[in-house]
């Protein structure tokens, strides 16, 4: 994929993001921090790694039972309320750009205009997918398992506790779910180490499940080293956060 092609891509799932958080009150306060988290990441480091970021977030969104991202095309009206939304989004971007190079208020009264129009598509699009999900059951909203962190000197048994209730909470709502379980590492020590000591993070989570009651067959490990950071190893700290044990939702 070209230079030009993986931007627009980049741009264009940015944008469905944005319309998707935008759309449910309830995803705002906990994707939206994420989403620009990520985009920083991708502006300042365009590697695998933060795209694969983006990935997981879309990935995240869809278990939560985001309509927008579920059935992007059931409906052409909302497929049009997204396309507008799009477009005004992007509309946006290139005024508040016109203003940074100079002021005017012309373009700021035109900034005013977009900016009400986008709420208001917004809120449209809304309802849209609101409408849409009432035709079939409603599942109560579950959000993502929180990784197990090995910053600081934790306790992991509650640690693990913790995602155990978590894990059962999902699979309340989603019996046939199943679960990655991924160790990560910061960038120091040989490569071999960084991918035992990530592995083995991993497996003895995994383990723990098991014991707990999980169905060994809804799970799986991964071990990633240091090749999918949360952010840069430029610090101590910065390190210290790359090392944890991340749950994701594979199905």
């Amino acid at each position: 994929m070209g230079q030009e092609s993986a931007r627009e891509d980049f741009i264009r799932t940015v944008l469905e993001l944005e319309a998707a958080i935008a759309a449910v009150p309830e995803h705002r306060e906990v994707f939206k921090p994420q989403l620009d988290q990520v985009v920083d990441e991708i502006r300042t480091n365009p590697s695998q790694a933060t795209r694969r970021k983006l990935a997981k977030m879309r990935k995240a969104l869809t278990t939560a039972n985001t309509p927008v991202l579920l059935q992007p095309r059931e409906s052409s009206i909302l497929q049009e309320k997204m396309n507008e939304v799009q477009k005004l989004v992007t509309e946006i971007q290139a005024l508040e750009a016109r203003q940074e190079r100079q002021f005017s208020a012309d373009v700021l009264e035109e900034l005013n205009e977009r900016q009400v129009a986008l709420k208001q598509a917004r809120r449209e699009l809304g309802k849209l997918q609101l409408e849409q999900e009432t035709r079939k059951p409603l599942k109560p909203l579950r959000l993502g398992i929180q990784p197990v962190s090995y910053a600081h000197s934790a306790d992991f048994a509650s640690e693990y506790e913790r995602v155990f209730n978590e894990m059962q909470r999902i699979l309340s709502d989603f019996p046939h779910a199943r679960f990655e379980i991924v160790g990560h590492t910061c960038n120091q020590g040989t490569r071999d180490h960084k991918q035992s000591l990530s592995l083995s993070r991993a497996s003895k989570l995994r383990d723990f499940l098991v014991k707990r009651g999980v169905g060994n067959t809804l799970l799986t490990v991964r071990g990633a080293g240091d090749q999918e950071p949360a952010g840069p190893n430029t610090t101590d700290l910065a390190r210290s956060a790359n090392h944890r044990v991340e749950v994701e939702i594979i199905d």
